[in-house]
C-alpha cells in the first residue's frame, strides 16, 4: 500500500510538472498583416478593405487597416507606422504611383514583404508582388463595346478619375487605342470627376450646359462617377440620349441602373482582397509568388446583368470568393 501511495504521489508530481512545462511553452504568435488604403471615399475601396479583413479573419491573421484619406503624405506616414508596428507583411493600394515611394522604401529596409494592389508603383521601387486587373484592358474592353454599339460613329465624353494617377492613364490609354481608330468617333470633352460622385455630377453638368446638341456616349473610369454623371443627365432630361459605359464597375446601384436601361455597360474590377491576403501569407511562410498577378475582367450589360445582380447584395458583387 505504501508503495502504491508513493507511486500515486510521483504520478501527481509528474503531471503537475508536465502542466507547468506546457503552460510555460510560448503559444504561436498570430500573423499580423498591415493594409494601407489610399482612400475610403468610394464603395469599391471600402469593399476591398472589407474583403481583406474578412479573409484575414478566415486565416486567423490580424489585419491592421490604415486609411490615407486621399493624402499621399499621410499614406507615407501610414506605411512607416506599419513598419514601426513590425507587421509581418504590408498590402498597399494607392492613387499615386510615385508619391508614396519613401514609405515603400522604409518597408524594404525593414525586410517586410510588400504586396501592391490595383495601381503600380514608380519604376524601380521594390515590392514582392503586384496584383491587379489590367487597367488598359478595362479601357480596351469599354472601347470595343462602345464601338460596336455606335457602329464606329458618334460624339462622346470621357470622364476620367484623378489626373496623374496610373489607373487613369491606363484606362484612358486602353480606351483610346480602340476608339481613336475610328474617324467617325469624336471626343467633345474630357473632364475629371476625381473618382468622386459629386465632382462627376458637377463636371457633367458643365459639359451638358456647354453641349446642348446630342451626345451619343459617355465613358467613365469608375461606376460611382458614372452614377454622379447619370444624376446630372437625369436632371437635364437627357436620359436615353447618352449611352454610358464604365470601367471599374460592379456596384449594386450601377447594376440597377443597367437593368433599368439608364446606364448601359460596365467592365468589372474585382476587389482583389482575397488574392492579396493569400499572397501575403505565402510570402510570410517563405513561399515563392508571382511578381505580377493578373485577375481577369469581363463586360456586363443588359444582356447578362441579371447573372450578377442580386437584390440582397450589400454593394459590390465582386468580392472574390475561394
Amino acid at each position: 500500500m505504501k508503495d502504491a501511495g508513493k507511486l500515486l504521489v510521483l504520478l501527481a508530481i509528474g503531471l503537475l510538472l508536465a502542466m507547468v512545462i506546457v503552460g510555460c511553452h510560448p503559444q504561436e504568435e498570430q500573423i499580423v498583416i498591415g493594409f494601407s488604403q489610399a482612400s475610403m471615399t468610394n464603395p469599391w475601396r471600402v469593399a476591398m478593405t472589407e474583403e481583406i479583413k474578412m479573409v484575414g479573419k478566415e486565416y486567423n491573421a490580424r489585419v491592421v487597416v490604415l486609411d490615407a484619406g486621399d493624402d499621399a503624405a499621410k499614406q507615407v506616414a501610414d506605411l512607416e507606422d506599419l513598419v514601426a508596428q513590425k507587421v509581418d507583411a504590408i498590402i498597399v493600394t494607392t492613387l499615386w504611383s510615385d508619391g508614396i515611394t519613401p514609405g515603400i522604401e522604409t518597408a524594404n529596409k525593414a525586410d517586410i514583404p510588400v504586396i501592391v494592389l490595383s495601381a503600380d508603383l514608380e519604376e524601380g521601387v521594390e515590392y514582392d508582388s503586384y496584383i491587379a486587373t489590367e487597367n488598359a484592358v478595362m479601357g480596351k474592353l469599354a472601347g470595343e463595346w462602345l464601338v460596336e454599339q455606335l457602329n464606329g460613329k458618334g460624339k462622346y465624353v470621357e470622364l476620367i478619375g484623378s489626373p496623374g494617377s496610373h489607373a487613369v492613364e491606363e484606362r484612358s490609354r486602353g480606351f483610346h487605342e480602340v476608339v481613336d481608330q475610328y474617324e467617325g468617333l469624336e471626343m467633345i470633352a474630357q473632364v475629371s470627376g476625381n473618382f468622386h460622385y459629386s465632382e462627376s455630377m458637377s463636371a457633367i453638368e458643365d459639359v451638358l450646359a456647354a453641349n446642348p446638341q446630342p451626345i451619343d456616349a459617355l465613358y467613365t473610369h469608375f461606376d460611382d462617377m458614372a452614377l454622379g454623371a447619370l444624376e446630372a443627365i437625369k436632371n437635364d432630361g437627357r436620359v436615353g440620349e447618352i449611352m454610358i459605359v464604365s470601367a471599374n464597375a460592379g456596384s449594386k446601384a450601377f447594376l440597377e441602373e443597367v437593368r433599368e436601361g439608364n446606364a448601359h455597360a460596365g467592365v468589372v474590377y474585382p476587389t482583389l482582397g482575397r488574392k492579396g491576403v493569400e499572397t501575403a501569407l505565402k510570402l510570410i511562410n517563405g513561399e515563392e509568388v508571382e511578381k505580377r498577378i493578373s485577375v481577369p475582367t469581363f463586360v456586363f450589360d443588359q444582356s447578362n446583368v441579371d447573372r450578377y445582380y442580386n437584390s440582397d447584395m450589400v454593394d459590390y458583387f465582386l468580392i472574390e470568393q475561394k
